[in-house]
């Protein structure tokens, strides 16, 4: 990002000699060294093509590929009659018109998945007969969405689902949020697949805990109101730490930090992306998964910084930390289930054997 000395000028002077050169690059050290004691809080310029020019103008896809690094994206020295604080300058040099640009998509996405995520929690509520559905992922993926045809079916209010049932259901939901990604389309059929598989059983748990936050709930529950803790002490199940963890603790920074709904959403979609095993796609399919979380990074920042100009970075911060939340616990859930794999009815639910037990029917 910082540009090399030229050999020939430096400082306006001309360089006839090496003694020369290398008093002015002594010179010069001296200047910058002096500067950056003198005026710390202004930080650097940008370059770009060779020119100084303020941030604002490299696009906000640069900085951020720079990692927000405040010293890589602030002005330079400024004038008297510009000096703001240094908060107000970094937001100022960012806002306009770097973020100008990508502030429709951001809006767009999040209100396309905003309305899926409200979608769904409708969805989980009808009276889905998983028995007459084709579970291979590969046929969900292609066939009309559920949340768009949710006319077909009703409001259920008496539900005889046990929780083998309930996470075909988030598994369906999570695969009906994957959808809407506006990335998705941009891969592959097989690649999709795989993404899916990575994916949605984290995704999954995720919605779910999402969807009790919003009710004002501090554990788990389904859409009928079932406690899963007072389901598993019913079944006779002991109750272990884990469980605990994943049905009680993973709230706990939904309701420590208030996200909304819009930072929850494109939280979820950086977050389906960034679960996926690049080594399993194609090599067309790993190109697009970097670009595509690259492009879900910048969706989340641009939102955070448009909706608050003081502590966007924390909240960043805060929903990363929220995501590895969502995937440390769907690990766990994964391993309990894992460990009763020599106990349980096989093939008996279909979409959990290819997302969690990682079967691949023939084609």
């Amino acid at each position: 990002m910082w540009q090399k000395c030229p050999r020939q000028k430096h400082l306006g002077f001309d360089i006839r000699d090496q003694s020369e050169f290398v008093e002015q690059m002594a010179l010069s050290v001296f200047v910058l060294f002096f500067l950056i004691v003198l005026f710390p809080e202004q930080g650097f310029m940008c370059f770009v093509s060779g020119a100084r020019i303020k941030c604002r103008s490299c696009r906000l896809d640069r900085c951020l590929q720079q990692g927000m690094r405040k010293e890589a994206v602030t002005s330079g020295i400024v004038g008297n009659e510009e000096k703001v604080a240094p908060q107000t300058a970094y937001l100022a040099s960012i806002s306009l018109p770097s973020t100008s640009t990508a502030i429709p998509k951001v809006t767009e996405t999040a209100s396309c998945l905003r309305q899926t995520l409200r979608l769904i929690t409708k969805f989980r509520k009808c009276n889905i007969i998983v028995e007459k559905i084709d579970l291979h992922i590969s046929a969900l993926l292609t066939m009309p969405s559920f949340l768009d045809n949710l006319n077909n079916y009703q409001e259920e209010t008496d539900f005889k689902r046990d929780l083998p049932e309930w996470c075909t259901i988030d598994l369906l939901c999570a695969i009906e949020f994957a959808k809407k990604l506006p990335d998705l389309s941009k891969f592959s059929d097989s690649d999709k697949e795989e993404l899916i598989r990575n994916s949605c059983f984290t995704i999954a748990i995720a919605i779910e805990a999402i969807e009790s936050y919003f009710d004002k709930k501090k554990t788990v529950v389904m859409p009928d109101g079932t406690d899963v803790m007072q389901s598993l002490a019913n079944s006779g199940s002991v109750i272990h730490a884990v469980f605990t963890q994943m049905f009680v603790c993973i709230l706990d920074p939904l309701h420590r930090e208030s996200f909304t709904i819009d930072e929850l959403v494109l939280t979820l979609q950086l977050l389906f992306f960034t679960i996926a095993a690049p080594e399993n796609l194609t090599p067309e399919g790993k190109e697009q998964l970097e670009k595509s979380v690259k492009s879900s990074m910048h969706c989340l920042m641009v939102l955070l910084i448009t909706q608050n100009t003081t502590n966007f970075s924390a909240r960043y911060g805060s929903l990363i930390a929220l995501n590895e939340t969502f995937i440390k616990t769907a690990h766990a859930h994964k391993q309990k289930m894992k460990e009763a794999e020599h106990s349980r009815q096989k093939f008996r639910d279909f979409l959990i054997e290819q997302c969690v037990f990682d079967y691949r029917p023939a084609k």
